[in-house]
């Protein structure tokens, strides 16, 4: 319908969908998870190498997901 040109049926095309994350927080997501990934195979390289990694500090930087009960970052979990 939208790609056809049918203005008119927009609103039902789109209707229930979420806002768009403005560019600003698009970066946001994507730093924060690139930051995360490179911890996670820092990590898994340290271990490889035998290098011991205090547990404590894995957990602190697993990523356990975004927090839902924040406006912004319940809409960037929503984004992925």
């Amino acid at each position: 319908m939208i790609e056809s040109g049918f203005v008119g049926q927009h609103r039902s095309e789109i209707a229930g969908s979420q806002p768009e994350l403005s560019p600003k927080d698009s970066h946001r997501v994507v730093e924060s998870l690139t930051l995360l990934r490179m911890a996670t195979f820092s990590i898994s390289h340290l271990t490889e190498a035998e290098t011991p990694v205090d547990p404590q500090l894995e957990h602190q930087l697993h990523f356990r997901g975004f927090d839902h009960n924040d406006l912004l970052e319940g809409r960037m979990a929503r984004s992925l």
